[in-house]
């Protein structure tokens, strides 16, 4: 008998109870202070649950487009109606559906599938879920005004600036803009989660499928968002300030806004699709009853896929003029990214192959998903070629290719894993002939709806319009494909039909009813708010089917961490590489300030809309108070230095340097920022690329070297104070970081006001030329930055002065030293390269 019969066979006994102490940490709050829990188990429900809304949501939009375009001379919108509906329909689909969706499952499945009770931030998260929950309402709410964005969701100016005057745009910068902060919060909490609070041998090549398509993606995220949020930065500014980044007539250039907007776009289509490839990877052998073939080539090209689609973003820009060569480069790497996803479909068919396919709703989603993303891929490969993207460019042949690679990469693998997971979260089995149903409606629907549009395109239909004329030909084809919407709106409604009576009314799901592999089947069902009773050693990729009594051993806290003797919420920290017992964290327990942080984030972004700024700094500093308030009460003390965690290991409560999460969070943090400071600096390069003269014709106003030297010379002092803040920690010297903290701060804020005097004085008018505008950017950049630090540094130093006895403040000691650092470094590159560089060039 193999191992996956003997799993199959065995019927672990009912889970035990768990410790009084145990279950009452980790309980729930009840009514209205249900909304303080900051578990990731019970924040992922809310989250995953919030993106299904706006599928439907967006859903709803792509049926009025439909519905409009079944036949020429459609009455249901007016063209500026069909604007805005097209703009927040794909705005929607994208920002708030398909990107949140996948950091939501994670957050849920992440700490079952890694033997965590919790990941390592959980305010975190849960300010992260209100903020994309607020924004993403704010956003949409412009929709029930006619006020919703009008502009395409790439928002290409000049139509998004000069042409766009109105508040219909500033929804989508400044509430997706706020989303996309949410995205990053996600990614820090992901990571972390994934290289430190993993169970006891789980060592990277034991690493779940699933958490490393997870872990490539929430890198993707890290570095593709923070330029978009630039982007965002720069056009909002334009639009409310009137710097000329993008104005052709001062200097600035459309095209830099496509370049920073396609450098997130295109690798989101990989944001989206790998997370959704790894539940894949994870059902697809529950199915067949085997291993999944090829794990390491699957990892492999997953990490490549997320490599290489950061050199594909010109694959989205092949008509706007660029040189041959370019798109000749640009055109090999959007071929080559076909490589790693054809190694993970022939993983998937191979690990098929060798099982027994079993015939289940969740499988039946997955062999759909591979018939229509492999579909999506060979059209994929069609644009990748220049000359027949410049033929099909902006028709409906891309739509076609874009919904069969998001909805057949994305939606198909997401529904497999909802029922998948559905005894996992309610503890209750899905309706069998109710899936089936909403299969293959579903299945249909999308196939007679999204391929009809490839022969529209073909025959010359340009997407985005509202109207067509009868005598061109497409009236049969809009027909068929709005019937097929119809059809496929029928399936949706029977899929969630039949999730929501399973949910409530479905049989009782014994234990592991699917007899899966991976750890999180080894807890009772619906998984408890503890997780599991004791923190698990595994050995395989699968460990129930490597021992089919590890459930139970489980239970019986035969592991680590069994109980909570001083009724705090812990988990365990363990090595980054081998999974080795390094530290007990002590988690935080429910609590209203992300909430109340989120709801005054919200005010700041919303009223800004309306340019009420006053308004918005003041609800920003409130935020700002919530989060220092946080921050007060992190690091807790326990009252043990090290404790015993089981199995005879003795480990520590706290830890500081490359060893802690915090410092780990920083650094991912500080990686991720500078990706967003590389597109300024990449903005202010190319617009010296594209303009005649360098500083232009007509600028007589220059900045002034001896005092930009001045400034440098006071900002890199201040840094010498940041660089000894970790040594000082060391040898527990509290006053000598109070002192190193003022002085760090004294010397930044002369600096900070030199580098004001130094722009002042220069003459230049930021809204008269891009470049000028830019000149005040790369100084305005860093000095935010700077202030960032200058918080952090009072705040630190407030609080190793007073010393409370209930929190540490070491963490906040080295990562203000750490910010402080990189701080000091862009200023000192955008003296250098704004200051000096036009006369070296």
């Amino acid at each position: 008998m193999t191992s996956v019969e003997e799993a199959r066979a065995y019927e672990p006994p009912p889970p035990p109870p768990s410790p009084p102490k145990l279950a009452s940490v980790w309980a729930q709050p009840k009514g209205w202070r249900q909304l303080t829990e900051v578990n990731n188990t019970f924040i992922g429900v809310l989250y995953v649950g919030t993106g299904l809304m706006f599928l439907v949501l967006g859903g709803i939009l792509a049926l009025m487009i439909r519905w409009h375009l079944a036949q020429p001379g459609g009455t249901l919108l007016t063209a500026e109606q069909y604007n805005q509906v097209f703009t927040l329909h794909g705005t929607t689909m994208m920002f708030l559906f398909a990107v949140p969706i996948m950091e939501a499952s994670s957050v849920w499945l992440m700490p079952l599938q890694l033997g965590a009770r919790d990941l390592p931030f959980p305010r975190v998260s849960a300010y992260g879920f209100w903020c994309y929950l607020f924004g993403g309402l704010m956003a949409y709410s412009s929709i029930f005004f006619w006020v919703a964005p009008d502009s395409g969701w790439f928002l290409y100016p000049p139509l998004s600036t000069e042409y766009s005057p109105g508040i219909n745009n500033d929804f989508w910068l400044l509430g997706i803009g706020f989303i996309e902060i949410s995205a990053i919060a996600q990614v820090v909490e992901v990571v972390v989660g994934i290289m430190k609070t993993r169970a006891v041998g789980m060592s990277l090549d034991r690493l779940p499928i699933y958490s490393w398509y997870v872990l490539v993606t929430a890198l993707m995220i890290g570095f593709a968002f923070p330029p978009l949020i630039l982007g965002d930065i720069l056009m909002e500014i334009e639009r409310a300030v009137d710097w000329p980044f993008f104005d052709a007539a001062r200097g600035g250039d459309p095209i830099l806004w496509q370049h920073l907007f396609w450098f997130f776009g295109h690798p989101e289509v990989y944001i989206i699709f790998l997370p959704a490839a790894g539940l894949v990877s994870t059902i697809l052998p529950t199915f067949v009853q085997r291993p999944l073939v090829g794990y390491t080539w699957v990892v492999l090209a997953a990490v490549a896929t997320g490599f290489l689609s950061f050199g594909l973003w010109v694959h989205h820009m092949f008509t706007t003029g660029l040189p041959h060569l370019s798109l000749s480069f640009f055109s090999a790497a959007s071929m080559a990214v076909a490589i790693p996803s054809g190694i993970q479909v022939f993983c998937w068919i191979a690990t098929i192959w060798t099982g027994r396919p079993i015939l289940k709703v969740p499988f039946l989603y997955v062999l759909g998903f591979l018939f229509i993303f492999v579909a999506g891929g060979l059209t994929g490969v069609m644009v990748a070629a220049v000359p027949f993207d410049w033929q099909a460019h902006d028709s409906y042949f891309v739509v076609a290719h874009l919904h069969y690679v998001l909805i057949g990469g994305m939606v198909f693998p997401l529904f497999a894993a909802l029922v998948y997971y559905l005894p996992l979260a309610s503890g209750r089995m899905p309706n069998e002939t109710l899936g089936r149903w909403g299969f293959w409606l579903t299945f249909i629907g999308f196939n007679v709806t999204f391929f009809p549009m490839h022969i529209l395109g073909l025959k010359g239909m340009p997407r985005r319009v509202y109207d067509y004329p009868a005598e061109m030909g497409w009236n049969e084809l809009n027909l068929i494909a709005s019937l097929g919407a119809a059809m496929l709106a029928v399936g949706i409604v029977v899929f969630f039909t039949d999730l929501c009576w399973s949910w409530f009314r479905g049989p009782k799901a014994k234990r592991n009813p699917w007899n899966a592999g991976t750890l999180e089947w080894a807890t009772a069902l619906p998984s408890p708010d503890t997780g599991f009773r004791s923190i698990p050693e595994i050995t395989g990729h699968y460990p129930i089917w490597d021992d089919p009594t590890l459930p139970e051993k489980i239970d019986r806290g035969r592991f680590y961490m069994p109980d909570s003797p001083h009724g705090d919420r812990e988990t365990l920290r363990t090595g980054t590489v081998d999974a080795r017992p390094e530290q007990i964290l002590v988690l935080p327990k429910p609590t209203w300030l992300p909430l109340l942080a989120a709801v005054a984030t919200t005010v700041c972004f919303g009223v800004a809309i309306f340019k009420l700024y006053w308004t918005s700094l003041a609800a920003g500093l409130v935020g700002l108070a919530f989060i220092l308030i946080w921050m007060w009460r992190s690091e807790v003390r326990s009252p043990d230095e090290a404790r015993d965690i089981g199995l005879g290991v003795r480990v520590p409560t706290y830890s500081v340097g490359p060893r802690s999460h915090a410092w780990w969070a920083m650094v991912l943090l500080v990686v991720m920022d500078s990706t967003a400071y590389g597109g300024l600096v990449f903005a202010y390069l190319f617009i010296w690329t594209v303009s005649e003269s360098w500083p232009p014709a007509g600028i007589e106003a220059t900045l002034d070297g001896g005092l930009a030297l001045v400034t440098a010379a006071l900002i890199l002092a201040s840094s010498l104070p940041a660089a000894f803040l970790g040594n000082a920690d060391r040898h527990r010297r509290r006053h000598l970081i109070a002192l190193l903290l003022a002085a760090m701060l004294a010397l930044g804020i002369a600096g900070g006001w030199m580098s004001l005097a130094l722009l002042w004085d220069s003459g230049l008018d930021p809204k008269r030329h891009a470049y000028t505008a830019l000149v005040w950017m790369m100084v305005l950049f860093p000095l935010v930055h700077l202030g960032i630090g200058a918080v952090m540094a009072a705040f630190t130093l407030v609080k190793a002065w007073v010393d409370p006895p209930r929190y540490r403040w070491s963490h906040a000691a080295r990562n203000t030293g750490l910010w402080w650092q990189w701080s000091v470094a862009q200023m000192l590159f955008s003296l250098a390269v704004i200051v000096f560089y036009p006369d070296l060039a």
